[in-house]
């Protein structure tokens, strides 16, 4: 069910596609977990091209550990993957092990790299930032996206909406 990539192999794969006329924009972002704004944002990148989603990889999330070397209030890789490849928009997932998506930007070599409207220019990763001007990436901010954080039960109610949509639960 996945649609995980190594990110060396999608970049072969982008770089190919891209050679055909085919654009591929990236997402990128922890997506703990991939909630009803994510999907959105997903949609949104699809209408610009193929949605390649760049998400940290848990060793790429230690700096957020607690005192007990456990990560309690980020869900695993897996399970944050398997969210965010029940969009019909994503194509592909990629892992980064570090805690910016640098490697990921001049490695995959995207069209244009998504974060949410919550982020702008200025508040943007700034190495994420350079990096994609200086390889001449476009950079997008989503439009459907919360400005505030979602509570845990606004984003319960979403989920479970999400799960069953006919209201079964």
């Amino acid at each position: 069910m996945y649609k995980i990539i190594d990110m060396d192999k999608l970049a072969l794969l982008v770089h190919e596609e891209q050679s055909k006329g085919k654009r591929f924009v990236m997402p990128i972002g922890t997506f703990n977990p991939a909630r009803r704004h994510h999907y959105e944002l997903f949609r949104e990148a699809a209408e610009s091209g193929i949605v390649t989603v760049a998400m940290n990889s848990d060793p790429s999330l230690s700096v957020y550990r607690n005192g007990n070397g456990r990560n309690d209030r980020i869900f695993p890789f897996d399970y944050r993957a398997e969210l965010v490849s029940r969009s019909p928009h994503v194509t592909h997932i990629t892992a980064f092990d570090d805690p910016k998506a640098v490697r990921a930007i001049e490695t995959i070599l995207p069209d244009e790299i998504w974060k949410g409207p919550d982020y702008a220019l200025g508040t943007i990763d700034q190495d994420e930032r350079r990096k994609a001007e200086e390889l001449g990436i476009k950079i997008c901010f989503g439009s459907g996206c919360p400005k505030d954080p979602v509570n845990l039960k606004t984003w319960l109610e979403d989920y479970m909406n999400w799960l069953y949509p006919t209201g079964a639960f």
